[in-house]
């Protein structure tokens, strides 16, 4: 359990970094509401993580089922984020935060 907790962490502090670089390149300054929209962002990705992978051994095709619907379900989240934050959505925010994912 120990593992899985610091994992978690190790994966929200990467995840977040990389996160709040490319907010702080692209825009320059972040106001205090971005920064909690990230640390959402964050923290639910790296749960992701801890919920989808679990210790038992899985066939190559589920592994890859994994791993697709852990972008899918990323993609989702940060989409969300982004209306809740801004309202507002186009396609080079979408794929700026594929490319991302």
């Amino acid at each position: 359990m120990r593992r899985y907790i610091i994992n978690l962490l190790i994966t929200f502090c990467m995840i977040f970094t990389v996160l709040v670089l490319i907010y702080c390149f692209t825009f320059g300054s972040m106001p205090i509401y971005m920064l909690q929209a990230i640390m959402f962002s964050s923290f639910f990705s790296s749960a992701l993580t801890f919920l989808l992978y679990p210790k038992h051994t899985y066939s190559h095709n589920r592994i890859l089922f994994q791993q697709i619907l852990y972008i899918i379900l990323v993609m989702c989240m940060i989409m969300t984020t982004i209306i809740i934050v801004s309202g507002e959505i186009s396609l080079p925010t979408i794929i700026v935060n594929f490319l991302v994912v």
